[in-house]
């Protein structure tokens, strides 16, 4: 009596589909690193080719994300885009984690990856492709005074004096950190550390530290050290900075059990792409459209960076204090994240935090 045999039809694994991004602010997402997809956008900025590379930003209405590539072609297309004031749709694009550390994420284009004009309307002003081109790999020596004319991911070598070194920490994805506080005679910056340049600085010493790089985060400006390492030379002091007048730790005092009790002149506003200092006041017509009030510039509101701040009563053992704060701060407070709206409500209904607080009565960070 024979026997038959019956047999599966052999399938092949179904390739993961592409993600289709609906805007720049979705792929900044810790959850889409190694993800494929399409996202469409405007080249904001383009470097040259930097050795094997070229990087650049693509920006919506909803946020700005980095994007870095290794094929001339594709960058000189990206110009032509650039030139002709068109968006761009990326095609087969990757997302890593963002360069130099951080929470972010980026855009990766291969060889594979497609380039072309996008279907999409944005509502950006297009770039001069001239300053555009401007940032470049070469860094620049800047006072940290200077440091939020610079734009993000530009290399710059600093002269500081080094006000407060706090203690190593390993993040989750097992990276180590070491916040800085640098210091000279044009005011101060947060520096972040990475990995081998670990335990390099100490507090009191002045150095001469080259190919740092600038940061944005929550609106908020600083310096890093890139993945390609920095180049650190102490030298002599700084005479004319006195680290008592800065943020030295006897200057800096913290409250324990915090409690906003009061608010008073909550003000949010967008500053001005192009001298970075004005209010951009939005237009009676358009309010998506908005002037700035120091240069006259017209910008998309929407495209400007987001600041805030406020004065705030707070409560700590029974004792009242009347604290300034801003940015980041002010959203760690109200458990917000940039871009949500922050009212007075969610600053009196907040848990109970830590908060440390400079001698100008100004909150500089604070701790659930």
């Amino acid at each position: 009596m024979s026997s038959s045999k019956s047999s599966s039809p052999i399938t092949s694994p179904r390739k993961k589909r592409p993600c289709v991004f609906e805007s720049v602010s979705s792929i900044n997402d810790g959850q889409n690193i190694g993800e494929r997809g399409l996202v469409n956008g405007v080249v904001t900025s383009l470097s040259p080719k930097k050795g094997k590379f070229f990087d650049g930003s693509l920006e919506d209405e909803s946020g700005v994300v980095r994007f870095v590539g290794f094929n001339e072609p594709q960058r000189l297309k990206i110009a032509d885009f650039v030139k002709e004031k068109q968006p761009v749709k990326f095609t087969n694009c990757k997302i890593q984690k963002a360069y130099g550390g951080g929470d972010g994420v980026e855009i990766v284009l291969s060889d594979y990856s497609g380039i072309q004009k996008s279907e999409k309307d944005f509502k950006i002003e297009f770039p001069n492709l001239e300053v555009m081109l401007d940032r470049s790999d070469i860094a620049k020596d800047i006072k940290l005074g200077e440091l939020e004319k610079e734009a993000e991911f530009q290399k710059v070598n600093v002269k500081v004096k080094i006000a407060d070194v706090s203690e190593a920490v390993t993040l989750g994805n097992k990276s180590r950190i070491q916040k800085v506080t640098v210091v000279d005679e044009s005011g101060t910056s947060d520096l972040t550390l990475w990995e081998n340049d670990i335990g390099k600085l100490w507090k009191g010493n002045t150095y001469k530290i080259e190919n740092l790089m600038v940061k944005y985060y929550r609106g908020e400006c600083s310096l890093t050290s890139p993945k390609t390492g920095i180049i650190i030379e102490e030298t002599e002091d700084l005479s004319e900075v006195d680290l008592l007048d800065v943020v030295l730790e006897s200057n800096i005092h913290t409250l324990e059990s915090a409690k906003v009790i009061a608010v008073r002149n909550l003000q949010s506003y967008r500053v001005c792409p192009m001298c970075k200092i004005g209010t951009m006041i939005p237009n009676e017509d358009n309010s998506d459209i908005g002037s700035c009030e120091e240069c006259s510039s017209i910008a998309v509101i929407s495209a400007c960076k987001f600041h805030i701040c406020s004065q705030l009563v707070v409560m700590s053992d029974d004792v009242n204090y009347q604290l300034r704060a801003s940015g980041s701060v002010l959203l760690q407070i109200g458990n917000k994240i940039i871009g949500d709206t922050l009212s007075e409500m969610d600053l009196l209904l907040c848990k109970e935090f830590t908060c440390k607080y400079s001698k100008e009565m100004e909150i500089i960070d604070i701790f659930r």
